[in-house]
């Protein structure tokens, strides 16, 4: 069996999800969030935007139900990857530095793994809204001082009935900031059965496969930076299930996946065994890992793996009559470059991996 957890999850995306109108009102409203370049990504914290109310100059624009068009700018605006020259706005609350690839039908019910897997690099308030249902305000743009705003002015949310929302994105084309600004937010749901359009996705995901961090509290959570690096924990994973009599022995073969690079092209792990276990886990952020941790009471046997793949496999022969009853424990260690990870999080450069358990038995 396994236990513990590997480290480290990072991805170059950010997300909260709102599964109703009214949760998503319960928070959003007289909010805001700025995304600063940094790097290869952004820094990222709560506050720092205001509404720009739309003035006279404000040109709608004719974007139809689940539909996107593009929006020309007078300066390019910095992304990471590159400057882009115009911005696809989608009338369902999401703004793109490319055309997305997003179908109308799917763009109707806001998916973290549609989100996360994007090919364009796109900033969300992803809900179902049309602006056209009757009564419906419009969506807007206007630049106003170096900033280029684009603003859901009362949009209905779909399908009929009074529930409009107000939001607006704004982005600074000089600097390549990015503010997501929220006015009123409606809690009136769309009344449809299974209401798949009633789900907010706050967020920002980089153009191609990211990995998922999982939801965030943006009202709770500190400043954050973003990188340009995925990374999945450190996994380990045993078999068979050994079996040992007094004439034949086993091997238990050890996969290690998610191991990262130490240096170009190359990657490399331990598979460290003991016949004790540490189930709690022992943080080791004094060895220069912070949030990582120990699973082994004690370090008995090592085993090295060296390969140009993230996936690396070690093997632990068990001799015929090995006892029977006893219970093998690893545990992975891979290697990284020291600082190398984000932030310079990881000093000791070495990541760990959950523990796995093996039982040995005779039949």
């Amino acid at each position: 069996g396994s236990y513990g957890a590997g480290c480290y999850r990072i991805s170059d995306s950010f997300y909260q999800y709102f599964a109703t109108p009214a949760a998503a009102s319960g928070q959003l409203p007289g909010a805001s969030i700025t995304l600063v370049p940094a790097g290869n990504g952004y820094a990222v914290a709560t506050g720092g935007g205001s509404w720009i109310a739309p003035g006279g100059a404000a040109a709608v624009l004719a974007l139809g139900d689940d539909d996107q068009v593009a929006v020309a700018l007078s300066a390019p605006l910095p992304v990471p990857g590159g400057a882009v020259a115009a911005l696809h706005v989608h009338s369902n609350g999401i703004v793109g530095a490319a055309p997305l690839s997003l179908s109308p039908a799917a763009s109707a019910a806001p998916a973290v793994a549609a989100c996360l897997g994007e090919a364009a690099t796109a900033f969300y308030a992803w809900h179902d809204f049309d602006p056209t249902e009757p009564g419906s305000g419009v969506i807007l743009v206007e630049e106003v001082a170096g900033v280029l705003c684009i603003t859901w002015n009362g949009v209905e949310s779909h399908p009929a009935g009074a529930n409009p929302s107000w939001l607006q994105f704004q982005f600074e084309l000089a600097t390549g900031a990015v503010r997501l600004v929220f006015g009123a937010v409606t809690a009136l749901g769309t009344g449809q059965p299974t209401a798949p359009s009633e789900q907010w996705l706050v967020g920002y995901s980089p153009g191609g496969p990211s990995v998922d961090p999982g939801p965030i509290d943006l009202l709770a959570v500190g400043p954050f930076t973003l990188g340009a690096v995925n990374m999945e924990p450190l996994r380990l994973s045993a078999s068979p299930a050994p079996v040992v009599t007094a004439t034949a022995g086993t091997v238990i073969t050890y996969a290690i996946d998610h191991v990262p690079e130490w240096s170009p092209g190359s990657h490399a792990a331990f598979t460290i065994l003991s016949f004790v276990p540490d189930l709690g886990g022992s943080p080791l952020a004094g060895l220069g890992m912070p949030g990582c941790a120990q699973y082994l009471g004690s370090l008995d046997a090592f085993a090295f793996a060296l390969g140009t793949s993230p996936a690396l496999t070690t093997a632990l022969p068990l001799p015929a009559g090995f006892p029977r009853g006893v219970t093998v424990y690893a545990q992975a260690l891979g290697l990284a470059p020291p600082n190398g990870l984000p932030n310079g999080m990881n000093p000791f450069g070495g990541v760990t991996s959950n523990a796995v358990a093996s039982f040995v038995n005779d039949r």
